[in-house]
């Protein structure tokens, strides 16, 4: 039991947040109900205090000479894992200086299984944001609900779901706007899309310094016995 109690005490006392809107942090669980993960002695799962999960999980493959291996197969292409990475380093940079991202903001994320879907994801990441994904069968009715609880206020969607998503992330519950809330659509041939601003943009992207502790999702449950929970990893 003192164990237990120790590993919680370190992670209370953990690095220093990276996230400048500390929405996330206000909105955990008090530490001694935080579960307790004990990885002592598991060299695979020891990471530093300081992280960014798209390093580690992307940029890290691409460094390790592994870049030009395939990462997607869809009908149509082929992207390899530096293709990958640079398009999210492109979308990162476009959420930064054209949408005004800063650490800690909660992004939605809405569409299919597509490589674009996952290029948001690890742009998102990237930039120390929180991504949100969101089920492609979800409603308006359901999308505002989850914009409302986790303070969403932009938004990526595939443009052939983003009636919904906008009606649900720029308006409140009774119809008001919300001000400052954005959302861009990828997957457009539209002059404003996202791949439209991404080929003004470079292809690197210095990712932000984030703790190892500092929120990256919210994933929402299906909301079986009511309202679906944001669940933070």
């Amino acid at each position: 039991m003192a164990e237990r109690e120790a590993v919680r005490d370190a992670a209370s006392t953990a690095e220093p947040s990276g996230h400048i809107d500390t929405f996330c942090a206000q909105h955990l669980p008090p530490p001694e109900l935080w579960p307790v993960r004990e990885w002592t002695g598991i060299p695979e799962l020891t990471y530093p205090a300081r992280l960014n999960c798209a390093t580690e999980l992307l940029d890290r493959t691409v460094m390790s000479r592994d870049g030009e291996r395939p990462v997607f197969r869809f009908p149509g292409g082929v992207w390899t894992y530096r293709e990958l990475m640079e398009k999210a380093n492109r979308i990162a940079n476009v959420m930064v200086d054209d949408l005004g991202l800063i650490p800690g903001n909660r992004v939605l994320l809405r569409g299919p299984n597509t490589p674009m879907m996952a290029a948001c994801w690890f742009a998102v990441l990237k930039a120390g944001g929180v991504a949100v994904c969101t089920m492609p069968l979800l409603r308006e009715r359901e999308l505002r609900y989850v914009a409302n609880k986790a303070g969403i206020r932009l938004a990526l969607t595939d443009s052939r779901l983003a009636a919904e998503c906008e009606a649900a992330v720029l308006t409140g519950r009774e119809g008001e706007v919300r001000t400052g809330a954005r959302v861009m659509q990828f997957n457009s041939d539209s002059l404003d899309g996202l791949e439209q601003l991404m080929k003004r943009k470079p292809a690197t992207f210095a990712n932000r310094d984030t703790s190892a502790d500092d929120i990256a999702i919210i994933a929402f449950t299906s909301g079986t016995t009511g309202e679906g929970k944001g669940t933070m990893h």
